[in-house]
């Protein structure tokens, strides 16, 4: 579990501890901010195919790449969910991931 600070999330795995001998580096940490919304009952009823354009359009990027996330497990032979999940993983920043996911679509996977 991550450290809270300020309000926001502040995770220093472990907290505050210094890096592991293998690590050979800084201990890691990351900070973000998390806002907790209610439940929507529309997103909770929206079809699953599209729950994720839902979710999207309110900026609700954890629950849009949840959604998207679920439709590439459930319709493996689609590739249009992974391109689509590619999309919100580059908006993350998380580029590594998302080009995995854009050459798994590329293969028809």
């Amino acid at each position: 579990m991550g450290c809270v600070s300020h309000g926001g999330l502040l995770v220093t795995p472990p907290c505050g501890s210094a890096p592991l001998p293998h690590q050979g580096r800084e201990k890691i940490v990351s900070g973000g901010t998390l806002q907790l919304v209610a439940p929507d009952p529309q997103l909770r009823n929206a079809d699953a195919r599209q729950r994720p354009y839902w979710a999207a359009r309110r900026g609700l990027w954890y629950d849009a790449l949840d959604g998207v996330s679920r439709l590439v497990e459930q319709e493996r032979d689609t590739p249009h969910w992974r391109r689509q999940r590619a999309d919100l993983l580059e908006q993350g920043g998380l580029m590594e991931a998302a080009l995995y996911d854009r050459d798994m679509a590329k293969a028809g996977r």
